[in-house]
Order: C-alpha cells, then structure tokens, then sequence
C-alpha cells in the first residue's frame, strides 16, 4: 500500500457529516432557520447549554504548527494536517470524540494563546500536537486551567500516563516498589511529563542527564530555561554519569539514537527496567536493553511493551467530556494511569501494558478520569457513581 497514493485517492481521513437527514423543509426549518434561532437564545441565556445543544459536548480541537512533528521536525502547518487527521481519526476511533485538526501559521507564545483562547466557545476541550518544546511548554502553563475547558499537551501529559502505567506494572513483575533508583535520560517535553508524574505517584530517588550531563541546580545554562522545571521534581546533585547509574533499578529514555551507551546499563541493579521510548530507532538497540533488563519496553508496534499514547487520550477525553471537566488535573492524570495499568491485570515480562486493540483500557481510563474530576469538584455535570460507565457506554463499546 502507498501511503500518499491512499490519501490522495481518500482526499484526507476524516469528515464532517450531519446527524439528521435534511430531506423535507420541516428538517431545514429545525436545523437551521428558522427553528435553529430558538436554541440560540436559550445558549445565549446559558451558555452551558452549548455543551448538550451542539456538538461542543463531544468535540476537541487538536492545535499545532507542524513545528516538532514526530520524526519529521519542523515541517510547518501544512505538512502537518495529514498527521492531525490521523490522529482525530484515532480519537474517533477508540474514544468515539470528535476531534478537528487545527493547524495554524502562528508559531509564537503569545499567538498561540490567543488563539486557543479565541476558539474555546467551539469546543468542550483543547489538545495541543506537535508544537516545538520551547514554546509548548509555556503555552500549557499559560492555558491550563486559566480556560473553562480543558487543555492536555499529549507530548507531555499523555506520554507521562502512559508510562508511568508501564512502569507501575514491570515493577509488579520484578516485585519492586517505589523506593527504586530511576534514570531519565532526556529532557523534553515527554520526559518532563513522565517526570513529573512519577514524582507524584511517590517515587523519590530520581535523577535525568540531557545531553550535557546531570541536571542539577548550580548548572548555569539552564538558569532561565524550561529545563529548571526538572529540579523542582528530581535529585539535582552533581553526580557523574557513572555514579547516576550505578545500582539504579529503572532507566527511561526519551532522547536521540544513541543517548545511552551499553556501558551504562552495566552498572545497573538486578532485574532492571528498561524504557527506550525513542522512535522508530531507540537510544540504545533492544537487543542490548535485554542484556541487562528482565523488563524491555518501547515506543514501537512491532515489538513487545509498547508504550503508546493512543491508550490514554481517547478515554481520558472521553471521560473529561462526559461530565463537562473544567481541566485535567495531576489527580486525574494519576487515576488514568493507575485504571490503564490495572487493565493488564496479570503483567508479565513481554505484556506489561495492554495492547491499543484493548477496548477496556480506553473504557477504564474513561471512568476512572469521570470519577476523579466529580471528586475534586473539576466537573461541570456531576454524576452518580453508577452512572458513569452508563455514560461511558454509550460510546464505547464495554464488557460486562
């Protein structure tokens, strides 16, 4: 199959179809006018009607510039779309969401902002794609919870998710707990999401390299960066590289081809984590990880453990906009996390995670994000406990 060939036959993934037939005047009195002017007034009295009277109940609007796409860099908005669309069809998919992909020619903070702000009456949540971390990092900041609606960086977030999912069941099978030694090697935008979430799911002894060496506070270039959010997060000592792995339990890599070297994994514990998140080429070949690791994952679908996004964002929209979250909360990120690893209720060395065709885990990631943000009070439509999967299951398809 030609992927190009394909999308020129398709003329792109995804469309816009109405939900009634417009085949008599009475149908296009009530779609548009003059009966439509009736459901206008009664959302310009409240404005928390157009959450259950349009589709901005069940619509996310994904934002990019096409500036960091995986594995293509800085290919701008237009090249950007086709990957946009395919990732509103995944949404659809495995969340039944409806997603638009929004790709602009604005590349600034300041720009960005704006925008998103200007297209929240249109939508019941924000993604942001594929945006360059400098800029990615401090348009999140700027947004999250600053809406009435809510905004998820995927890069950050959703990889955070997932692999703190992974994480805690490899840990299951090594019969470790949170006291281990972790590296992180990387710092991005997805290592400061997994690093953050680590941090508070518990885990205390953490240490992360960038490609100059150990982060640690008296480091003068990055005093003023994005990076002086690891410290805040992880044990910033001046550490040698050597000293960093030595003994550590866990290594997670989201860095470049060759960011980890075999003598590295040397000095690391028995029955070692190894996570090379990097695709499709890893920081270091798995061949080698399984040398000194009894637990291997990756970002790759054709090999085992792969740690993939795409069972996160579905079912954590999908739960956000069935009781109207405000935002996405640490919480809800942690509850999503701890649903998807409890979906593989019996992990084991190659199976750690579920695979992306596991409709339960979009399902549990769903509900248990609901249940959190009625909890902390993030929830626009409160529901009762069983109602939530009722509500769930509308959409997805669920086992009893």
């Amino acid at each position: 199959m030609d992927p190009l060939e394909e999308h020129l036959k398709a003329k792109g993934k995804i469309e816009i179809r109405p939900k009634v037939k417009l085949d008599s005047r009475e149908a296009l009195s009530w779609a548009y006018t003059p009966g439509v002017a009736e459901v206008s007034r009664a959302i310009e009295k409240n404005k928390d009607l157009s959450f259950s009277a349009t589709w901005r109940g069940n619509t996310v609007a994904i934002v990019s510039d096409g500036s960091r796409v995986l594995g293509l860099g800085n290919i701008g908005p237009e090249a950007g779309m086709p990957v946009m669309e395919g990732k509103a069809a995944l949404f659809k998919a495995f969340g039944d969401v409806d997603a638009i992909p929004l790709c602009v020619d604005i590349h600034d903070i300041e720009g960005l902002a704006t925008f998103v702000k200007a297209i929240q009456p249109s939508f019941g949540g924000i993604n942001l794609e594929d945006i360059r971390k400098d800029v990615v990092i401090e348009l999140f900041e700027r947004l999250d919870g600053k809406l009435d609606i809510p905004v998820f960086h995927d890069d950050r977030q959703g990889t955070g998710i997932v692999t703190l999912a992974a994480l805690i069941n490899a840990l299951k099978v090594v019969g470790k707990g949170k006291e281990v030694k972790v590296v992180l090697i990387g710092a991005g935008s997805a290592m400061l999401g997994i690093a953050e979430l680590l941090a508070a799911y518990g885990f205390k002894d953490l240490h992360i390299l960038d490609s100059r060496g150990v982060i640690y506070k008296a480091r003068e270039d990055i005093k003023g960066t994005y990076k002086e959010k690891f410290l805040e997060i992880v044990k910033g000592n001046e550490l040698s590289r050597e000293d960093v792995f030595k003994g550590a339990d866990v290594l997670i890599a989201a860095s470049a081809p060759g960011s980890v070297k075999e003598e590295d994994l040397k000095l690391m514990a028995d029955d070692a984590i190894i996570f090379t998140l990097a695709n499709p080429v890893q920081e270091i070949p798995v061949e080698v990880s399984k040398r000194y690791a009894r637990v291997v994952a990756t970002g790759r679908s054709d090999l085992p453990n792969q740690v993939n996004n795409l069972l996160v964002f579905p079912g954590l929209f999908r739960g956000a906009l069935d009781v109207r979250a405000k935002r996405i909360s640490k919480s809800m990120m942690l509850a999503a996390a701890e649903a998807l690893a409890n979906t593989e209720q019996h992990p084991e060395p190659f199976h750690i995670i579920p695979a992306p065709f596991n409709r339960d885990a979009a399902v549990n990631v769903a509900v248990s994000v609901a249940e959190k943000a009625i909890e902390e009070g993030l929830a626009r439509a409160p529901m009762e406990e069983k109602e939530i999967k009722k509500a769930v299951c509308r959409h997805l398809s669920c086992h009893d």
